[in-house]
């Protein structure tokens, strides 16, 4: 479906402007970001949002977007690390135990061996 969004070919079903999300206005209490970062962030699910031109979001469902990554490049990065993040819920994993990870070459794989890593 990224891939789909990111070459435009979902606008005969729902037409939008596809973007990189950007910080456009800030809270009060916000202090780690500023106007016109880039941002990866995921709506709760009880507010989805995802062709949505402008939403209001947590800080603590935001990150940057790395410098060194183009906007391509960035969509890819928030379904595959949610993807690994949820699996390792679901597995309940826990510091210092042992993942076996048959498809680290992929995208998926090479995302989830970076984030166990962490």
């Amino acid at each position: 479906m990224d891939n789909l969004a990111s070459h435009g070919d979902l606008k005969l079903v729902v037409p939008y402007k596809f973007k990189l999300w950007e910080i456009e206005k800030v809270g009060s209490d916000v202090t780690n970001f500023k106007i016109g970062d880039r941002i990866f962030t995921r709506n709760p699910v009880d507010n989805i949002g995802t062709f949505a031109q402008e939403i209001a979001i947590n800080e603590k469902a935001v990150a940057k977007v790395p410098e060194y990554l183009s906007d391509q490049e960035a969509t890819a990065v928030p379904l595959t690390a949610l993807t690994a993040m949820r699996a390792f819920q679901l597995l309940n994993l826990k510091a210092g135990q042992t993942l076996f990870n048959s498809g680290g070459s992929g995208d998926f794989g090479a995302m989830a061996i970076l984030l166990a890593i962490a």
